[in-house]
């Protein structure tokens, strides 16, 4: 048996593999949307600019100052509603916003604004986070679960991996 590996051959396995992971990477994007940034969008947070037909949400545990806010449309619900706190009235917007900066600016970071896109492409929601990305799922017509910026958090608000950890939940 000849166990020579030759330059063709090492070729035609490298091209085999990198075939098989983008045939496998195409298929888990199925459910999964994105964020694309977008200064208006940053723009509308920063001038405190409501839209009327969102729901809005924070992440994070300093209720001042959170991690995200998301401006979700209200044709749609978030599924893992215990990792997003309902913002309710948006009295406060003005101040979460001016608190999200300067936290950020003590990091030296940014805060940043972004169109939320279900699977197909279609804008869901906003997002206000020094995150610029995230995890989208859509569970199904209506329903989206968005990962929080915490990322010791999954999508459920179960854990997110790690060692011993929840693999998230049942994403």
């Amino acid at each position: 048996m000849n166990t020579e590996v030759t330059p063709k051959g090492l070729l035609k396995t490298i091209g085999a593999v990198a075939i098989a992971a983008n045939i496998a990477g195409c298929a888990t994007t199925g459910n999964y949307g994105k964020l694309d940034s977008s200064d208006e969008i940053t723009k509308n947070f920063e001038g405190y600019k409501v839209k009327t037909d969102h729901n809005y949400f924070s992440a994070g545990t300093d209720k001042n100052s959170p991690d995200a806010i998301l401006a979700l449309d209200n044709n749609y619900k978030v599924g893992n509603s215990e990792s997003w706190h309902s913002l309710g009235t948006l009295d406060n917007l003005e101040n979460l916003v001016k608190n999200m900066k300067s936290k950020a600016s003590e990091s030296f970071d940014s805060v940043y604004g972004a169109d939320v896109l279900g699977p197909e492409g279609k804008d869901v929601g906003d997002w206000y986070s020094t995150e610029t990305n995230t995890r989208i799922k859509q569970k199904d017509a209506t329903t989206f679960i968005i990962y929080t910026p915490d990322a010791t958090s999954g999508p459920d608000g179960n854990g997110g991996g790690g060692g011993g950890g929840s693999s998230g939940g049942d994403i």
